[in-house]
C-alpha cells in the first residue's frame, strides 16, 4: 500500500506541470468563497474549472451555496488543498469535492456526487484521467461502509481521491 502512495504522489507531481506561483497555503482554513488578498479560491480556479470540466459543472459548482473551510489532503499529499461545496439543505445527495495544487495554482481533480431515489453517480475527473461510477440501486448506509471496506469508491472525499487516482492511472484495482 505504501508503494502505491509513493507511486500515486509521483505521478500527482508529473502531471500537475508545478510552476512558480504563489503558495495559497493561507488559504487553508477558510471558505471557497472567502476572499484572501482581493481573490477566493474560486477566482483563481474559475478559468482553468471551466477549460477542463465546462461550464456547466462550473455553474453547478457555484450554484452549491454550502461549503466547508479549505483542507489540505495530509499526507503524503501536503500541497494538495481541497474543499467541498454542496446543495443547501440537500448536502448528503448533491456534492462536489474540488482538488488543487497549492504550489502550481492550478485546478487537479474534480468530483461530482448526485444521489437520486433510485440510482447515484460519482463523476471523478483530473488531468488527464477519469472515473465514472452509476449505481441503480440504492444501498444501506451498513452496506455503504462494507463497500468501503472493500476499496470501492462511494463519495466524492479524499480517501475517495486517492482511491480514484489510483484506479484511473493503473495502480490499484
Amino acid at each position: 500500500m505504501r508503494r502505491l502512495m509513493l507511486a500515486i504522489v509521483a505521478a500527482l507531481a508529473l502531471s500537475c506541470g508545478l510552476a512558480n506561483a504563489r503558495d495559497l497555503s493561507k488559504y487553508v482554513g477558510k471558505y471557497s468563497d472567502e476572499n484572501v488578498d482581493g481573490h477566493t479560491i474560486l477566482d483563481i480556479i474559475r478559468k482553468d474549472f471551466i477549460s477542463k470540466f465546462g461550464l456547466n459543472k462550473w455553474r453547478l459548482l457555484q450554484n452549491y451555496g454550502t461549503n466547508a473551510p479549505i483542507e489540505k489532503m495530509g499526507e503524503p499529499l501536503d500541497w494538495f488543498l481541497a474543499f467541498h461545496r454542496c446543495k443547501p439543505h440537500d448536502c448528503a445527495d448533491h456534492n462536489a469535492l474540488v482538488v488543487m495544487d497549492s504550489h502550481a495554482q492550478k485546478l487537479y481533480a474534480s468530483c461530482f456526487y448526485e444521489h437520486g431515489k433510485d440510482s447515484y453517480d460519482i463523476d471523478w475527473v483530473g488531468n488527464g484521467w477519469s472515473l465514472k461510477l452509476h449505481s441503480s440501486s440504492v444501498v444501506s448506509i451498513a452496506e455503504e461502509e462494507d463497500r468501503k471496506k472493500g476499496g470501492q469508491i462511494l463519495a466524492c472525499d479524499k480517501d475517495s481521491f486517492k482511491e480514484a487516482v489510483g484506479i484511473a492511472i493503473g495502480w490499484a484495482e
